[in-house]
């Protein structure tokens, strides 16, 4: 189990990487209900050390697209226009046969590409972090050593 300095330092990368996850939404202008961005969550494991990110089901098909081949349910066509503020006279049935047949691009993969973008700064602030962790720990374990010797 990791100690508690060293969680509470990977709960502020985790909350890094959420934050910029949810920025990275908003600027692709992907914000309908706001259920998708209030769903995006971050854990870190406290045995492990891994983050975890937690969102929607269907966040997959905002940052991947949706390939051709199956039509999305209607009824989650339907609340996408209402909550879209769409015309009343866009067809929910006509757009999930046309996603079926054609698929979507995403605009932006806001999850993936965030992570790329991120991975370079993540992997300097962890190194630094847990750095600082791994020497201290080495000089008192130096220490240790030195006080049982005399």
């Amino acid at each position: 189990m990791l100690a508690e300095k060293e969680i509470a330092l990977l709960k502020k990368v985790a909350e890094y990487i959420e934050s910029n996850i949810k920025r990275s939404l908003v600027e692709i202008d992907g914000v309908a209900s706001g259920k998708l961005l209030s769903s995006i969550q971050s854990e870190v494991n406290k045995v492990k050390g891994d983050i975890l990110g937690y969102a929607e089901d269907y966040a997959k098909y905002k940052d991947q697209g949706r390939p051709a081949g199956k039509m999305p349910p209607i009824f989650a066509i339907e609340r996408w226009i209402q909550e879209k503020g769409l015309s009343a006279t866009l067809n929910p049935f006509a757009v999930a046969k046309s996603i079926g047949k054609f698929g979507v691009k995403p605009k932006k993969r806001f999850v993936t590409d965030t992570l790329n973008e991120l991975n370079t700064t993540i992997e300097k602030k962890l190194f630094e972090t847990f750095g600082v962790i791994i020497d201290n720990k080495i000089q008192n374990i130096i220490k240790d050593g030195n006080n049982n010797s005399n």
